[in-house]
């Protein structure tokens, strides 16, 4: 009995109290800043930079827009737009049924111009809270059709609203010439 708790005496102060490192472990030598940085990114342990925009993690990278507030009618032009540490909630212009661009106010870390096209963004009533055609968004070089974009989610408690992440700095941000959106040809 004795020599058992000895064992288990001598099992839990090697794991309480592990052996010291070897010097091969830990070279004194300095390594470049690109050996450091790989091994740095390379922790098993390191998560992802993220943030919560209130209706999940994204990306550091990233911005959101959410149409609607989220009310038993569902009413959809209500737009915000959130970065980290910053928020900020506008109307979609729905002058002319929608078929008008909104400029987004400025938020400190965007580069680049948020336009909005309203469209059935603009129809806010029970019956067609579905209904987001038409509704798009111009960042940079992204042309995001609300409706069927794969960044484009639902969102609120009774799905009446849509969120939209969209990358903040991206590869090519220069846009191009004319891009087809929803079927009309849209000059960048």
């Amino acid at each position: 009995m004795f020599k058992l708790l000895l064992i288990l005496l001598a099992y839990c102060a090697s794991v309480v109290f592990p052996a010291p490192p070897f010097s091969e472990d830990h070279p004194t030598e300095i390594t470049s800043s690109h050996q450091t940085q790989s091994q740095v990114f390379s922790l098993p342990d390191e998560k992802p930079c993220t943030w919560d925009d209130s209706f999940g993690e994204v990306d550091c990278g990233t911005f959101t827009i959410t149409f609607g507030d989220g009310s038993l009618l569902g009413w959809k032009l209500y737009t915000t737009l959130r970065l980290p540490n910053f928020s900020t909630h506008f109307d979609l212009n729905c002058s002319n049924l929608g078929d008008v661009w909104t400029t987004a106010p400025s938020a400190p870390g965007l580069p680049y111009i948020i336009s909005i096209h309203g469209g059935n963004g603009c129809i806010s009533t029970n019956f067609w809270w579905e209904a987001w055609d038409n509704l798009w968004i111009k960042y940079a070089n992204q042309w995001v059709d609300v409706a069927s974009d794969e960044r484009c989610t639902s969102v609120y408690w009774n799905g009446k609203g849509r969120r939209c992440v969209i990358e903040t700095k991206p590869a090519d941000p220069a846009p191009k010439s004319e891009v087809e959106v929803g079927g009309a040809t849209v000059r960048g």
